[in-house]
């Protein structure tokens, strides 16, 4: 029987004899019993004890018992090796080595301007998040939700240092694995003489992508209990508002100003916070600022603050439509969509000041958003956001409608849509002569969108 270490100490052998029936020799019988005895021991010896026995003193023993079979001799020698391997020390189980985590630089995920090096957290740490996130939400975030370690492990390291977890949606978003490109955001802005130039700058082109990413922030704060809820999905809803009173052609007055509040204007916000309440301990009263969590506190009060956004959007908005009707050739310029623009709404209206052309925004072979400029809902066409309130309007997202993205119909998503084909691939037809035909006749004509 071959010696088996594990085997051996699983048994817990007390005896000596214990050992030789283990390999189905019975100890009192000659010659072992005789070999026992001539060695000083007897069948209730610990094995630990007659395992020292040596090589040389043991063949001593059974040279002197007379007659001694040569397989009993081999019998006797393995009850020794067996007695040895018992009494060895267990050694202690080996921990295989830890796997290196992951090393980024912080301009890779949040912030292009920095480079701070960062060790992504390991999965235990990963978990605590996600399941502080499941606590609030009842279920795990879905895909387009769902966040990176690094992405994880970059907003805990502001939070830890208190700092505004401010993000650059250039660099974040979901699938932050697959992000390889930056996103580019075409507009116009003001020269020094008060013209509108255009502008190209790093950063999501439509609110829809904005809003994808803005998603993916909420994630990380929820997860590490950063803001509540409340507060993320009132600052989205004031954004979608916005860009429903203004429209696609100020979408970049409108990120640039939601980055100068994420980025610079919320860290003012927490230090006029911490006077406030200092001032308020020592006065012996209280105030609403956690130290514990004070941004939870900052997301709130930048929702409120009337002045900021009336001086960083309002009015720069209300300059760029109204000094765009002055000027045509860059007010038609879509900013919803870095692909080009189809389906343009052309009109004869005669004026002083030419009507801005209403616009469809389409990528690939579907509609991002109708001719008012209100978001087309992505839930509502994949099946996963039925219910709809206030007419047309997402329940979940105020700045969205639902709508198909194939036919633009309100009474049905693109998963039951009954084309086969995809309107938003077509050109529209061409506009009317004015009066009919040949240009003759009461009324004035007005070219239509054929869907």
């Amino acid at each position: 029987m071959a010696l088996n270490l594990k085997e051996l100490q699983s048994k817990n052998f007390v005896t000596v004899g214990e050992v030789f029936v283990h390999f189905g020799t019975d100890y009192a019988a000659a010659p072992f019993a005789t070999v026992l005895e001539a060695a000083g021991a007897a069948p209730a010896t610990s094995p630990t004890l007659f395992g020292l026995v040596s090589d040389a003193d043991l063949e001593g023993v059974m040279d002197k018992v007379t007659d001694m079979p040569v397989l009993a001799k081999a019998r006797v020698r393995q009850v020794l090796a067996a007695c040895r391997l018992i009494s060895a020390p267990v050694p202690p189980p080996v921990k295989p080595e830890p796997l290196p985590l992951t090393k980024f630089k912080l301009s890779q995920v949040v912030n292009q301007a920095s480079d701070i090096e960062l060790t992504a957290l390991d999965g235990p740490a990963i978990k605590v998040a996600y399941d502080r996130y499941r606590a609030v939400f009842g279920t795990h975030p879905p895909p387009s939700e769902e966040i990176t370690g690094e992405q994880l492990t970059a907003v805990k390291a502001m939070l830890d240092a208190d700092m505004a977890p401010y993000v650059d949606f250039a660099v974040w978003g979901p699938f932050g694995n697959r992000l390889a490109k930056k996103l580019k955001l075409n507009g116009v802005t003001f020269n020094s003489s008060g013209a509108l130039i255009p502008l190209e700058l790093s950063g999501p082109p439509s609110h829809d992508q904005w809003h994808r990413a803005f998603l993916c922030l909420r994630t990380a704060l929820v997860s590490w209990g950063a803001v509540e809820l409340g507060r993320l999905d009132k600052y989205s809803g004031m954004i979608g508002r916005y860009c429903e009173r203004y429209g696609a052609s100020c979408w970049l007055q409108i990120y640039q100003a939601d980055v100068r509040c994420r980025g610079e204007h919320m860290e003012r916000i927490r230090r006029r916070g911490d006077e406030a309440r200092a001032k308020a301990e020592a006065a012996g009263g209280s105030h609403p600022l956690d130290p514990a969590r004070p941004w939870d506190w900052v997301w709130g009060e930048a929702c409120d603050d009337v002045a900021f956004w009336r001086v960083e959007l309002e009015e720069p908005a209300l300059l760029a439509l109204t000094r765009g009707r002055m000027q045509p050739g860059l007010a038609t310029q879509n900013l919803a969509t870095p692909l080009p623009t189809k389906r343009v709404m052309v009109t004869d209206d005669a004026g002083p000041f030419p009507k801005v052309p209403k616009i469809h925004s389409v990528n690939g072979n579907v509609f991002t958003s109708n001719r008012k400029g209100h978001r087309i809902c992505v839930g509502y066409n994949e099946g996963t956001c039925m219910k709809t309130s206030n007419g047309r309007r997402c329940p979940k997202d105020s700045g969205a409608i639902h709508q198909c993205n194939r036919c633009l119909s309100d009474g049905h998503g693109a998963q039951s849509c009954p084309r086969t084909d995809h309107p938003a691939t077509k050109e529209p037809p061409a506009p009317r002569r004015p009066g009919g035909r040949g240009g003759k006749g009461k009324g004035r004509g007005k070219g239509k969108y054929q869907y």
